[in-house]
């Protein structure tokens, strides 16, 4: 996408592949997920705020967790 922009952008994208998070929306699905193996919310939380708040000159683009 920064590339269709030009490149030259102030725009930084990350993408964010957390997998399972432990939030409410689990408390009325009928699978049987394993709650215990997923990411916190605050973990999931936390991998965001870093992202958000990395130095200007840091484009974090993929991140795995």
């Amino acid at each position: 996408m920064v590339e269709e922009l030009g490149g030259d952008t102030m725009m930084k994208l990350t993408l964010f592949y957390v997998g399972g998070v432990d939030t409410p929306f689990w408390d009325n699905v009928s699978l049987k997920v394993n709650r215990k193996k997923m990411l916190s919310a605050e973990m999931a939380a936390e991998a965001i705020a870093y992202a958000f708040n990395a130095e200007p000159r840091a484009v974090p683009i993929q991140i795995n967790i």
